[in-house]
């Protein structure tokens, strides 16, 4: 169906199509997120309805017949208080970056000097919190040559610098930066040395574009799904000891490296190579395992036989 008329035709017009087309699955890629038209999945259209990537928690929405996640962002061990029946991919919940990677520029992004520790936050504003920022102003002090780099859209800026300086923390060892497009954001984040992920809302698109660049991101494991994204990333690189168990290992963790810059080099350099090598950089894997999913559904609802 062209995006145009999605636009443009009613709830019941798109739903009468999709019945009329045949369609046997639809995959959700927005959850209840803005702009969402669930009102289209809640009509039943099709036999098959997943939900996937965009909003990755539970649903519990009686139009989809499953969400899709993984091994390490909902582990099977792990207690699940919601009636969302899981379907886990393998490898990771996400599909490879779409980003290739940047290149180290430095002076062109106003960053010190090479040899001085850039960490970096490109999350966006609304996942930052108390415990977060408190965490990066400790990691500053246990590192004193660092300097952190926080992406800040100009709404979110006065309460954040306020928030900073009224905890202590060094306004010379902090930069403010813009949003930029994905070339040139890519060339910032290859730039950097160490990202530091936020804890109740982890990154998603920008930890993926952040690896593309050969950038480690640090995460803490966290109890639900938006708080374990980075964990999935991070395992199916192959950099487990990227992921640390509570805030104390983060701070510390974040600081011993910005105080070994010669580790940060060789951690970069394993991202890239984990990029390049690992089946996390396969679409095939990402395709393969929603096939999987899809074939058992139809199989159960009598559609395959």
């Amino acid at each position: 169906m062209p995006t145009w008329i999605a636009l443009i035709w009613g709830t019941a017009e798109i739903v009468a199509r999709l019945r009329r087309d045949g369609i046997h699955v639809l995959v959700d890629l927005n959850g209840p997120t803005t702009g969402a038209r669930l009102e289209i999945l809640a009509g039943r259209p099709a036999a098959v309805q997943l939900g996937w990537l965009g909003f990755l928690h539970a649903q519990q929405a009686p139009w989809l017949d499953a969400i899709l996640l993984d091994e390490h962002v909902q582990p099977s061990g792990r207690a699940w208080a919601f009636e969302d029946r899981i379907f886990r991919l393998p490898v990771s919940v996400f599909p490879p970056s779409p980003c290739a990677g940047g290149q180290r520029q430095r002076e062109r992004f106003g960053m010190p000097a090479e040899g001085k520790v850039v960490l970096a936050s490109f999350n966006n504003s609304y996942k930052l919190d108390h415990p977060l920022v408190t965490s990066w102003i400790r990691i500053l002090q246990l590192a004193p040559d660092a300097t952190l780099l926080v992406y800040l859209p100009a709404t979110a800026r006065p309460g954040f610098l306020r928030h900073w300086h009224s905890m202590g923390g060094d306004p010379t060892r902090l930069m403010v930066v813009d949003a930029l497009a994905p070339e040139e954001q890519a060339d910032r984040a290859a730039s950097c040395d160490l990202m530091l992920d936020a804890f109740r809302y982890q990154g998603g698109a920008t930890s993926l574009d952040a690896v593309a660049s050969g950038l480690p991101v640090l995460c803490r494991a966290g109890d639900t799904p938006p708080a374990r994204l980075g964990v999935s990333i991070n395992h199916a690189l192959g950099l487990e000891e990227m992921v640390v168990a509570d805030t104390e290992e983060y701070v510390h963790r974040a600081a011993w490296l910005a105080n070994h810059p010669a580790e940060l080099v060789a951690l970069r350099q394993r991202v890239k190579e984990a990029m390049q090598r690992s089946a996390f950089s396969d679409p095939r894997r990402t395709s393969a395992g929603i096939e999987a999913a899809c074939t058992r559904l139809l199989r159960e609802k009598g559609v395959l036989a």
